[in-house]
């Protein structure tokens, strides 16, 4: 059985995805296995398929109102298809060296670790991200940014999770998540996180995982519709008064940016058209209440579970008592 299964999903841009293919298929460890989900968009003109298993996924976008399938499509997808432990998302864009994954199977030995956050960095080494903060008014802050890939100390970094672009990922975690496809896309990656540490689980950095983005290499951000959903989504499960006292505020803020700044005008009418979701709120919080969290019978140590997550949103702290 394998031990790791490197998810790569295919969107739409060919040239990308098929750069961090090679790489992964050049450099890939002895025990693991490639999946790669597309939406009938992709014809393996290489013939792969020895070596990489094509996951077609389905195609709704149309009954959503979408041009392109979402991440959570393909990571609902893939994970129905996988046989190991450990699931790694890759995007497109970024690249893999030998040895990249040595050591990551040592850091899901604690049942309590739901992701791991690699360093993705540029081609000089400089630091883009190692995992994500969340901001006031949920969107990404990326952690270690700016830095030397040489200076991340993993002791000293305290992301919520990895960033949607890389990261790894405990199978039996993400089983939990039964909501990755309500997940706006460029916020799911911080969604996924939260959502991971609000029914118990942990993550951690591995300064030991390295991964390559091209120069240029942008993150996407977080859009402003995906931002307010996301607010009601977990700052108003934990109270309408809470969520409310956010969402307004979010949009009071960009109110204040939008005559300097396009991406502000963008963010504020995005939020707009999500104002009220107090729907996201009840139904996550249903959901947070029964998912089971990390497993005590697989606990081995005294310190597995702490008192508090690192956003301070304990949603499970009967289950992790108990």
């Amino acid at each position: 059985m394998p031990q790791l299964s490197i998810v790569i999903p295919f969107l739409d841009d060919t040239e990308r995805f098929e750069s961090t293919l090679v790489s992964v298929l050049e450099n890939r460890p002895a025990s693991c296995e490639i999946i790669v989900t597309h939406a009938g968009n992709y014809s393996d003109p290489y013939n792969l398929a020895d070596e990489v298993h094509f996951v077609e996924i389905a195609d709704n976008t149309k009954a959503r109102g979408l041009n392109t399938t979402r991440l959570g499509d393909h990571l609902t997808a893939a994970v129905a298809q996988v046989s190991s432990p450990i699931l790694h998302l890759l995007g497109c864009g970024v690249k893999v060296n030998h040895g990249w994954c040595d050591s990551i199977e040592e850091d899901f030995d604690d049942p309590c670790i739901g992701s791991v956050c690699p360093i993705i960095k540029d081609d000089k080494e400089n630091v883009l991200c190692v995992g994500i903060e969340n901001t006031l008014f949920y969107k990404n802050r990326f952690v270690g940014s700016g830095k030397f890939a040489a200076e991340i100390d993993a002791e000293y970094q305290t992301p919520i999770g990895p960033h949607q672009v890389a990261g790894f990922y405990s199978v039996e975690a993400i089983k939990q998540v039964d909501c990755l496809q309500d997940f706006g896309e460029s916020s799911f990656g911080l969604e996924l996180a939260l959502t991971l540490e609000a029914i118990g689980f942990e993550t951690k950095v591995n300064v030991s995982a390295k991964i390559s983005a091209d120069d240029g290499f942008r993150f996407d951000e977080v859009s402003g519709s995906d931002a307010q959903t996301a607010i009601w989504r977990f700052a108003g499960s934990l109270g309408f008064i809470q969520g409310l006292m956010l969402a307004c505020g979010a949009i009071v803020r960009d109110s204040i940016t939008t005559p300097f700044s396009s991406k502000a005008r963008a963010s504020l009418l995005g939020r707009l058209s999500k104002f009220v979701s107090w729907q996201e709120a009840v139904s996550f919080r249903d959901f947070a209440d029964q998912a089971p969290g990390p497993q005590p019978d697989r606990i081995s140590f005294q310190d597995a579970r702490k008192e508090l997550p690192l956003s301070g949103m304990d949603y499970s702290s009967e289950k992790r008592a108990a």
